[in-house]
């Protein structure tokens, strides 16, 4: 599974930031909830594949069900139902637009902006900056990091054949998308008088995981339990 949505944004855009739209914590700085959640989420157990771009996603029929091929760049993986939480979309820097740039990239350039020119042999060492006065500046520097923002993008999901409107991808009120087995929640979904918070992502989160039971199990009536009454069973899916 990839990265919640919520824990990419927090961590790359903000981890020094407090949060405090989260319930029973009065603040916590996003880089520790984001490691919080992790923790939360792996004392289960579950199959985790960080760091891979999921490119297409079809329909496979099999004697028994219909399920839902999601493919990356290290192969593919079947399931009868998929939940989307990418967030506002894959996060990227935006890249200095020179020609030296990528040969100076991790060799002192960290993100990239616009400057008139890079200096350098090995390893950057000078830049030529233009003031407000249009006047050239060169100046000796041991990094460079520009810091002018990320491009925010939907990715290859775009092209999957989900309505999305507004970038966004559209659900009803059990979070479901066009696509069946298909599901959204956090900030990637979008509907009628949505509330774009942390604290709301969670609760949408949850509904997607019932409509997700439900899609898989239409025969059985799904029962919401709570942990701290029934423990937590073995997952049955």
């Amino acid at each position: 599974m990839r990265r919640a949505s919520w824990m990419s944004s927090m961590t790359a855009l903000y981890p020094e930031k407090f949060v405090f739209d989260v319930f029973g914590l009065p603040k916590i700085l996003a880089r520790d909830l984001a490691k919080n959640l992790e923790e939360q989420a792996f004392q289960f157990k579950p199959d985790i594949h960080l760091g891979e771009l999921a490119t297409n996603l079809r329909y496979v029929e099999t004697d028994h069900a219909k399920l839902i091929e999601v493919t990356t760049a290290s192969g593919t993986y079947l399931s009868r139902a998929l939940i989307i939480t990418s967030g506002n979309g894959i996060i990227t820097p935006r890249k200095l637009p020179n020609e030296r740039a990528d040969e100076f990239e991790g060799k002192g350039i960290i993100y990239a902006v616009q400057r008139d020119e890079l200096h350098g042999h090995e390893r950057l060492e000078a830049v030529t900056v233009r003031d407000w006065r249009q006047n050239l500046h060169k100046l000796e520097i041991d990094a460079l990091l520009p810091m002018i923002g990320f491009k925010i993008n939907l990715g290859p999901l775009a092209k999957w054949g989900l309505e999305l409107e507004d970038k966004h991808i559209k659900v009803d009120a059990r979070i479901r998308t066009n696509l069946a087995g298909v599901f959204a929640a956090g900030d990637v979904a979008t509907f009628d008088d949505k509330i774009k918070l942390i604290a709301t992502g969670f609760a949408e989160a949850a509904m997607a995981v019932k409509s997700a039971l439900e899609y898989m199990h239409p025969e059985q009536k799904v029962k919401m339990a709570f942990s701290s009454v029934s423990g937590v069973p073995a997952a049955k899916i």
